[in-house]
């Protein structure tokens, strides 16, 4: 029993010393962040502030969810064509373009179409962040899978949480809090991707997606 909790702290600093697999999950956190702080605004916004049935409110977070998951099952495909890397760098400027081009108009149009449509667009192009930074930053520790695949859902399980956590202390009776939350962690997941890439070992830079 001590032996196996010596191997697995040991396998937990080793991770914690990888900036790239660090990075990696806290891109996963920041992305997975933009859905948390939608699940916990989300009610108030539909239904308290466009006044949207709780059916109507559980078909509109029921689209999300749909383009979240139909486009992740693109991943694989998409990344043993053009590779992780690019794939991951296409996707999360895509999320944090269109978040940010949501916290601009919504501040001149309130539309609960354009609101609808722009989350829509922006969480199915997360469907292709999540994995395919989950698998890079897999890639490299198939000898402890099981506490990187711990360590990153742990990861992105307290990111998301305080996200969620802070956006509900600005909470103002509008859906600015929601809007402006999603855009800030989308942009927080940029820039850590731009971080981590740029310590990305030359053998993951054209890495394809694990069998």
């Amino acid at each position: 029993m001590g032996k196996t909790l010596g191997t697995a702290f040991s396998s937990y600093g080793a991770l914690l010393r990888d900036p790239v697999f660090i990075g990696l999950s806290v891109v996963c956190g920041f992305g997975l962040a933009t859905f948390f702080v939608f699940i916990g605004s989300a009610p108030f916004v539909y239904i308290e502030y466009f006044g949207l049935t709780p059916t109507q409110f559980s078909l509109c977070f029921a689209l999300n969810a749909a383009s979240f998951f139909a486009i992740s099952q693109l991943t694989a495909r998409l990344s043993a064509r053009f590779g992780l890397v690019p794939l991951i760098l296409w996707s999360v400027t895509a999320v944090a373009a269109v978040m940010l081009l949501l916290a601009v108009t919504t501040l001149w149009v309130d539309s609960l179409v354009l609101m609808m449509t722009l989350l829509f667009i922006g969480f199915g192009f997360l469907g292709l962040l999540l994995p395919a930074s989950g698998v890079l930053a897999l890639e490299d520790h198939g000898a402890v899978a099981g506490s990187a695949s711990a360590l990153l859902g742990a990861i992105q399980m307290i990111t998301g949480a305080v996200s969620m956590t802070l956006v509900g202390v600005f909470a103002d009776h509008t859906p600015a809090p929601m809007i402006i939350g999603i855009a800030m962690c989308a942009v927080a997941a940029m820039l850590t991707v731009i971080w981590t890439l740029r310590r990305l070992p030359a053998h993951l830079a054209s890495a394809p997606p694990s069998s």
